[in-house]
């Protein structure tokens, strides 16, 4: 699936390590965001196994080993896991790395990289502000979003999420994103009639391929190049 990364509604601009345009690997299942958290642990592990299994020659030619498959694949221990405020906590609050925009907070891209070098790669990041990640996901009795980002290589590379089980919750939240009601007719009534709860995940698949391959350009791992405000044509 194709996705575009916006911030307060600007897509934000390709570099290095972002494409205003991107590939998601993605799957929505009736659980919980735990359950969800475990189900994507065990889709890296297998991922990085039968990459380790098939593509060993060219992963080890761009990336110069299998050593950072193995790991992943090697390892059945949960993930490290920690809440946004205990990032924001472990980050002393520095406006480098915590971005605020009217009263709800956010990592930059600076802050990720700070967070992963002061706990480690392969780290998850739960309930976040709720006005700071997509109106569909659930929140928790404090108001925080029942969210988690797992970040590692170039940042984020897994979102993933509990959703609003029912028609009234998802109008709520439409409601403080400040998002009208009747844009998301649909998904609202879709609830009504069949309240579930139910998680789901996006692997971000050109950033998963820059660390496959232990590359530093995620521009180079676009199968067609695409950029906002830029007519590409293959």
């Amino acid at each position: 699936m194709n996705s575009t990364n916006n911030f307060a509604g600007h897509p934000e601009p390709t570099d290095e390590t972002h494409l205003s345009q991107f590939m998601h690997s993605e799957a929505e299942l009736p659980v919980c965001l735990d359950v969800i958290m475990d189900t994507v642990e065990a889709y890296l592990r297998r991922l990085c196994a039968d990459m380790a299994s098939s593509c060993a020659p060219l992963i080890t030619r761009a990336a110069g080993g299998l050593s950072h498959l193995d790991r992943v694949a090697g390892d059945p221990a949960r993930f490290s896991r920690l809440t946004f405020d205990d990032a924001v906590s472990i980050l002393n609050a520095d406006p480098r790395w915590i971005r605020t925009d009217d009263g709800w907070r956010t990592l930059t891209r600076a802050g990720e990289h700070e967070l992963m070098a002061r706990c480690g790669q392969f780290l998850w990041v739960t309930h976040w502000d709720h006005r700071a990640v997509p109106f569909y996901q659930a929140v928790d009795e404090a108001g925080r979003a029942l969210n988690a980002d797992l970040l590692f290589g170039p940042g984020e590379v897994v979102g993933a999420g509990q959703r609003h089980a029912t028609g009234e919750q998802v109008v709520d939240a439409l409601r403080t994103h400040g998002v009208a009601p009747e844009t998301y007719g649909w998904y609202i009534e879709m609830k009504r009639a069949m309240p579930m709860e139910t998680s789901g995940f996006g692997l971000g698949i050109e950033r998963f391929l820059m660390w496959l391959l232990q590359h530093d350009d995620i521009r180079d791992m676009q199968i067609f190049p695409r950029e906002n405000g830029r007519q590409i044509s293959p």
